[in-house]
This record gives structure tokens, C-alpha cells and sequence, in this order.
């Protein structure tokens, strides 16, 4: 034996030299005989020598092979087996998280040595990042000390699950694992792979046991086009995972995706648009991780711009949530960013939402002069929805003001600007607006001209909120039979 690799609460390991074939190997050796953690020693030469044949019985590149087992003077077992050159994928985290591309190659790696386990009946019970290994280009299982084997008994202790209670299925905490609790793991180890952090998180084993009983993980902010494959490899039910065989063909699918040519940027851009979409028809919460992960990878990559409009769609998420103070913050950065990039429209909304800001505080004077100078800015590049939304805002103060003349000229220009810049939600509410001014003159026939155009715009639009409000507008004004 050369050197001792590692010690567990089972046994240690060593690196040692096949003298016959000449080539390293793996020789893991039980501890002495006695009970270790509660659990007699008959037990574990047992999981020792189920090890071997569980893993033994195996043939996958993306598994550690067994050459032999056999015992020692006491009787205790010595399995040896094939030596991976690297380290494992828990010691490549330890620098942080790995880039989208190279943790679906290792994820699509292991899900075939998975599905060829599953194949053969063999449930692994402990995937984490401790137990894949990584050698040159290929991610390899290893540890099936716990594996369950077809016909043979159970060795768990009365009333416990073993395994890593951080990478546990649901049900594999109350003692239920399957061929679906190993893609659950492997679902909890992609997730740390790539985010740099686990899925579930507590101060104690009791709290973490809890946050996987509740199945919410929490936000992934980096893992891109991973996240699908992942949430879904984490579903609570375990019949609604997918199988090995079908996440190695997804996860293969990934990697060739990502090998295709594209630039960083165009990825960022997609992943802003898609926040923007969920912030503002989905979830601001789920738009708001979007954003997030759209910030770290720009940050990453470097892409200026691309920080810049994450930092607004955090803004516009916090201002949403009702916090204006943290709003305003991100506001600010993307402002300076703006500035020096050279992003007008970027420059024109930090306008406007500072112009929001103070028009909340109650400084309109203040609030006036931003938007004054949003609206120059959008007209000289024709900017349209940063144009036809400070009208809007215009309009609110001088509604505030007690200045209802005022009110209407503005909410009618932000009309204007949405119909002549195909704007329709910004056209909608604003017809919508310029009517309410319409009907408050007793100026009906107007009034009803108007709601009935936003009624026509939200019905195109599918805008339920728009449709319900013009349409009560015009009950109001439709006289009786």
C-alpha cells in the first residue's frame, strides 16, 4: 500500500499497486471489529461485501469497477477496485460553482451510469458530490456501500434511512428509496454543481430535513437552462421524475446546446427578457431570480450593458414589492452604468424612475424636473414607452394638483405616443384614463368613445384588468332599456 486516501465511518482507503497486472488500484478496508455508530459489525462486513457485488456486477465507464473482494485474518472484508485519477466533484466545488455546459456533461455522465444501475436493479442511495469522482473527461459513481440489491435483505437499522440527509429524497428520509430518490439526489447534486450552494439549507440536519419535507428549494440563479431539468429531477412526487435514461438524453441534449456558437450576451439578453415577461405577466418573485442570474452571469462575462439592464429589472421588481428605498439603489447603479456605456434608453428610463421616486416622496417639483428631462430624451431618439409612461406620471400629479385640465392633456398625449408606437397596453390605459377625465367633465358621449377603444385594446390584448374596467366604465354610462 502506498498512502491512505480516505477514512469514512465504515473504513479507510489506500492507494496501492497490483503487483500481478501492474496497474493502481483501490483497496478499502473495513474498520476493526466493534460497533461503529451503533450498528454491529456483522452489518457492515455485510454492506461491505454487498458493495462489492453491487458495484461488481456493474459494467460502466461511468462506474467504479471491482476487481475482487475477499477477507483478512478477522475475517473482515478488503475490497479492491479500480483507482480514478482525480478528485471527487465535491473537492472541485470547493473554488465554487462550474459552468452550466461543463455540469451537464457530468450530470449527463452520471445519469447514464445511473440508468444502467437501475437497469440492472441496483439503487445507489447516496449520490452527492462526494461520491462521483472525476477523471480525464469522464464523471465516475462511486461507493455503492449502501446500495440496494435485487433479493437481498435489508440492512438498514429499525427506524433509519441511510444516506446524506442534504442529498435525500423525500421519501428516502422515511426509509422508502427507489430508482427515483437516486435521480432526486442527483438532482440535489446538479443543483449544488452549478449554484455553488445546496437546494435546501439549515442551521442543523433537523432544519434541512424539514426544508426537503416542505419541497421548496430555494431560487436557482445560475443554473440557466439547467433549471428545468433540474426542478423536475426534484419533484416532490417521485413518480413525476424523470428517469436515468431520460436525463442523460436531456442532459446530453444541453451539452450539445451549449457547444453551439452564441455569445454571452445573447444569452444574458434572453434570460433579461424572459424576467421581464415573468416580472410583469408571471411572478415578480420568480422574475426577480431571473434578473439575479441574468446579474451574476453578466458580471461574469463582463457584459457591461447587460448589468446595467439587470440592476433596472431588480429595481422595477423591488419597486413592485413596495420597497422604494432598495429600488432606488438599484435604480442608481443602473444610471451609472448607463452613463458610462452610453445607453440612452437605459439613461431615459433611470430618468423616469427617478422621476417616480420623487413623485412618491411627495416631491413633485423635484419629480417634474426628471421626467422633463426623460421626455427630451425619449422624443430625440423616440423612445416610446419611457415616453408614453412619464406622460402617465405627469398626468397622476397633475391630477394630485387638483389640475384636471392637466391631467386629461397628458393622459391624451400618452395616448397619442401608444397608438402612433403600436404601444397597446400603454395605449389602452391611457384611453382608459382620458375617458375617466371625460366622463368627470360630463362630457359622456366622449367618455364612451374612449372606454369603448380600450375595451377593443384590452380584448386584443388579453388584458383582463383593462377589460373589466372599461367595461364597467360604459355600463355606467349606457342608459337603461
Amino acid at each position: 500500500m502506498e498512502r491512505k486516501l480516505g477514512v469514512g465511518g465504515q473504513g479507510e482507503a489506500w492507494l496501492a499497486t497490483d503487483v500481478r497486472l501492474r496497474r493502481p488500484v483501490v483497496l478499502k478496508r473495513l474498520f476493526a471489529p466493534g460497533a461503529v455508530g451503533g450498528e454491529p459489525t456483522k452489518v457492515r462486513i455485510a454492506r461491505a461485501e454487498r458493495e462489492a457485488r453491487a458495484a461488481g456486477g456493474l459494467k460502466h465507464p461511468g462506474i467504479v469497477t471491482v476487481f475482487d473482494q475477499f477477507p483478512d485474518a478477522d475475517g473482515l472484508p478488503w475490497i479492491v477496485m479500480e483507482y480514478v485519477d482525480g478528485p471527487s466533484l465535491r473537492e472541485a466545488l470547493a473554488s465554487g460553482p462550474l459552468p452550466v455546459g461543463e455540469v451537464a456533461r457530468i450530470g449527463g455522465q452520471i445519469a447514464s451510469a445511473l440508468a444502467a444501475a437501475h437497469t440492472a436493479g441496483v439503487v445507489h442511495r447516496d449520490i452527492k458530490p462526494a461520491n462521483i469522482l472525476l477523471a480525464e473527461g469522464q464523471a465516475v459513481v462511486a461507493d455503492f456501500g449502501i446500495a440496494s440489491v435485487p433479493d437481498e435483505i435489508t440492512l438498514t437499522v429499525t427506524g433509519t434511512a441511510l444516506g446524506t440527509p442534504e442529498f435525500m429524497a423525500p421519501e428516502h428520509l422515511y426509509g422508502e428509496a427507489s430508482a427515483a430518490s437516486d435521480m432526486w439526489s442527483l438532482g440535489a447534486t446538479l443543483y449544488w454543481a452549478v449554484e455553488g450552494r445546496p437546494p435546501f439549507r439549515g442551521d442543523s440536519i433537523l432544519q434541512v430535513v424539514a426544508a426537503i419535507g416542505r419541497g421548496v428549494a430555494e431560487p436557482m440563479r445560475l443554473a440557466g437552462p439547467l433549471e428545468p431539468l433540474i426542478r423536475d429531477l426534484m419533484q416532490f412526487p417521485a413518480s413525476d421524475r424523470p428517469t436515468a435514461t431520460a436525463a442523460a438524453a436531456a442532459l446530453r441534449d444541453l451539452v450539445e446546446d451549449s457547444g453551439r456558437p452564441t455569445t454571452g450576451a445573447t444569452a444574458i439578453d434572453r434570460l433579461l427578457a424572459e424576467a421581464a415577461k415573468e416580472r410583469d405577466t408571471g411572478s415578480r418573485e420568480k422574475g426577480e431570480d431571473l434578473y439575479w442570474t441574468a446579474l451574476d452571469l453578466a458580471i461574469r462575462d463582463g457584459a457591461r450593458t447587460q448589468q446595467g439592464w439587470a440592476w433596472d429589472g431588480l429595481g422595477s421588481c423591488r419597486w413592485r414589492a413596495d420597497d422604494p428605498e432598495t429600488a432606488m439603489r438599484f435604480f442608481t447603479r443602473a444610471a451609472q452604468i448607463a452613463e458610462e456605456t452610453g445607453d440612452k434608453l437605459l439613461e431615459a428610463w433611470s430618468l423616469h424612475n427617478f422621476g417616480a421616486y420623487r413623485r412618491k416622496r411627495g416631491e413633485f417639483a423635484a419629480a417634474k424636473d426628471f421626467f422633463a428631462r426623460t421626455l427630451t430624451l425619449a422624443k430625440e431618439h423616440e423612445f416610446t414607452g419611457a415616453e408614453g409612461w412619464t406622460y402617465h406620471h405627469l398626468a397622476e400629479i397633475a391630477a394630485e394638483e387638483g389640475n384636471p385640465r392637466q391631467e386629461q392633456e397628458h393622459y391624451a398625449a400618452a395616448a397619442r405616443v401608444g397608438l402612433d408606437g403600436g404601444a397597446d397596453e400603454l395605449a389602452g390605459w391611457s384611453l382608459f384614463n382620458v375617458a375617466r377625465c371625460a366622463e368627470r367633465a360630463d362630457r359622456l358621449g366622449e367618455a364612451r368613445e374612449h372606454y369603448a377603444q380600450a375595451l377593443e385594446i384590452g380584448s386584443r390584448i388579453t388584458n383582463r384588468w383593462m377589460v373589466d374596467q372599461a367595461s364597467d366604465g360604459l355600463r355606467r354610462l349606457t342608459p337603461p332599456d
